[in-house]
């Protein structure tokens, strides 16, 4: 029994829908309706994309971006960019930040804890609330702070976010203690990384994974923080293999796994997932024909949501078990019976949840839209039963 048997999936969105004789579904989170505004008030119109970034710990949050025209007074104020928007299932797609604001929401942790990079600022807030606080510049040599800085994720419990800061062309790895809130000007808690350098995922517990300049010929290189040490570990080359550049995106909730990218000896990149405790980074290995992978984030059982890359079908959504095994999101879901004829294909997942129930990301519409996704994933010993009950009506066929 081939173990994509095991996946049952459902996904959940907003415009496009379609559902399978056991109930499944999908649809598309769509994108911001026209609103021109009126009198001091912004607006957005012909938004023409949406992009999931992050997930809430249980799925009911998903918080990203819609891609439009920004509108002030009824007329146009910013053309073709990123609008900050989060989406649920009661909902539907939702801007928040203020109106001729644009960016994306990029974290969303258990209480509604959102963070982002708001017209080229690091900002937090709450769902629904739309305050918009600055999280502070890092100081960068005595008092000096970074010209700007940016926001990557938020840790599924709300204490910590991260990402990076910006001064004289370097990057510098920020994480944010946000146990006081607002968060105050000191709060930034240390700097990581040799030379540029950047967080992409925290754990609940403050580990970190990003990336530095230690790379193979001085590339970036994935790197892991404890959250408390005097410095980072760069993560190790896939197994079999000496080069080190790529990038670590990702990080489980418990702070077992990580996940990203590697260079191969060979040439291109896999995906990878990696414990402190391991020697080398596991690879996730592509799904049959496909050549590259990329790891988004991973759930606490070691599973792993990203994307692969296949030279005719370009990027597409991957999820990996967790002894490693591949299967394309896309095509598990036909194999369900699910109407996809609204889809042309699944493109990058970016989160998973800590149960590995839900993943976010994006896919292509047989429109031509590109619009985000929420995807579920019941219980594990449900699939089985699920899974035999399948294989066993295939087998009498």
């Amino acid at each position: 029994m081939r173990k994509y048997l095991l996946l049952w999936v459902a996904v959940w969105a907003l415009a496009i829908g379609g559902s399978s004789a056991f109930g499944f579904s999908i649809d598309s989170m769509g994108v911001l309706p026209n609103y021109p505004g009126g009198t001091d008030t912004g607006g957005v119109m012909n938004c023409y994309a949406s992009y999931a970034r992050g997930l809430s710990p249980d799925g009911q949050y998903a918080v990203g971006y819609s891609q439009g025209d920004i509108y002030w007074n009824g007329v146009p104020y910013e053309t073709n960019v990123p609008i900050p928007v989060y989406w649920s299932k009661a909902t539907g797609l939702v801007r928040q930040h203020e109106d001729w604001r644009h960016g994306g929401w990029t974290g969303v942790g258990q209480s509604g804890k959102i963070a982002g990079t708001i017209s080229d600022r690091a900002r937090y807030d709450t769902i629904g609330v739309d305050v918009e606080n600055d999280l502070p510049p890092i100081p960068i040599g005595g008092n000096t702070q970074c010209a700007v800085a940016f926001s990557n994720a938020v840790s599924g419990n709300d204490h910590w976010m991260v990402g990076y800061g910006v001064r004289n062309y370097a990057n510098k790895a920020i994480r944010w203690d946000s146990s006081v809130y607002p968060i105050p000007l000191n709060a930034y808690v240390t700097r990581q990384g040799v030379g540029a350098s950047g967080f992409g995922g925290v754990a609940n517990s403050g580990a970190c994974v990003g990336t530095d300049r230690h790379g193979t010929g001085g590339g970036d290189g994935a790197i892991y923080w404890d959250g408390a040490s005097a410095g980072v570990t760069n993560i190790p080359a896939l197994a079999g293999n000496v080069a080190t550049q790529g990038q670590g995106i990702g990080i489980s909730d418990n702070g077992t796994y990580t996940t990203g990218y590697l260079s191969k000896d060979a040439g291109g990149y896999n995906g990878f997932r990696w414990s402190p405790s391991d020697a080398s980074s596991m690879a996730l290995v592509p799904f049959g024909s496909d050549t590259l992978s990329w790891g988004g984030d991973a759930a606490d059982n070691g599973m792993v949501a990203g994307w692969t890359y296949n030279p005719t079908n370009s990027y597409r959504v991957c999820v990996w078990d967790s002894d490693g095994t591949p299967q394309l999101l896309y095509d598990f879901l036909v194999s369900l019976g699910v109407d996809m004829s609204g889809w042309q294909r699944l493109t990058k997942a970016y989160s998973i949840t800590p149960d590995g129930k839900y993943i976010s990301g994006y896919g292509l519409t047989t429109a031509g839209r590109e619009e985000g996704f929420v995807a579920f994933i019941p219980e594990p010993a449900t699939m089985l039963l699920l899974a035999l009950g399948g294989l066993a009506l295939r087998r009498r066929r």
